[in-house]
C-alpha cells in the first residue's frame, strides 16, 4: 500500500513540473519610432518600444481558447535632483485563439514612449540636476490562460514576480 501511494506522488509531481514548460517564450525588444527635437539648450528624444512575443506550444495538444495577460515595465527617469527612477507599467491582453501542438504564435505588446533629454554643450542645470536622463524598459510579465485555467507564467527579469503586483 505504501509503494501504491509513493508512485502515485512522483506521477502527480511529474504533471506538475511539465505543465510548467507547456509554453517556450522569446522575447525581443523593438523599437517602433523615434523623434528627436531640440530647443536653445536640450535634446529631447521620444521613442517608443515594445515587445515581440514567441509563444511555442509545448503541451503535447492544442491548447485552445488561449489568452495572455501582459504588464510591460519601464523605468521613468526624472531630469530633477532627488527621486531618481519611477517604475511605471501598462497593462495589455491578447486573445491569440488555438495554438496547435509545437507551433509558436507571434505577438506585440503595446508601445511604450521612453524619453531621453540632454543638456547641450556649454548648459549646466540650476538645481544641480542631472544633464542627461534615459527612461528604460525594465521587463514584462506575462501569464498565459487557457479558457479560465492559468497554463503558464513568465517574467523577465524573474524578480518581477516576487517585487510587483500584477494588475494595474
Amino acid at each position: 500500500m505504501q509503494l501504491l501511494f509513493v508512485v502515485c506522488f512522483a506521477v502527480i509531481s511529474g504533471q506538475i513540473r511539465a505543465a510548467d514548460r507547456d509554453v517556450d517564450f522569446r522575447i525581443e525588444k523593438k523599437k517602433e519610432s523615434a523623434e528627436k527635437s531640440d530647443d536653445m539648450s536640450t535634446t529631447v528624444k521620444s521613442e517608443k518600444w515594445r515587445y515581440e512575443v514567441h509563444m511555442t506550444n509545448k503541451a503535447f495538444r492544442d491548447l485552445l481558447g488561449v489568452r495572455v495577460d501582459y504588464i510591460v515595465f519601464f523605468n521613468e527617469v526624472a531630469t530633477t535632483r532627488g527621486k531618481v527612477k519611477t517604475l511605471r507599467k501598462e497593462s495589455g491582453s491578447y486573445d491569440v485563439g488555438t495554438v496547435p501542438n509545437s507551433k509558436t504564435t507571434t505577438f506585440n505588446t503595446e508601445a511604450v514612449e521612453l524619453t531621453k533629454t540632454q543638456l547641450k554643450a556649454g548648459w549646466i542645470t540650476l538645481d544641480g540636476s542631472r544633464p542627461r536622463a534615459a527612461d528604460t524598459l525594465a521587463g514584462i510579465w506575462i501569464k498565459v490562460y487557457e479558457g479560465e485555467t492559468l497554463l503558464a507564467e513568465y517574467s523577465n527579469p524573474a524578480s518581477l514576480r516576487r517585487e510587483e503586483k500584477f494588475g494595474k
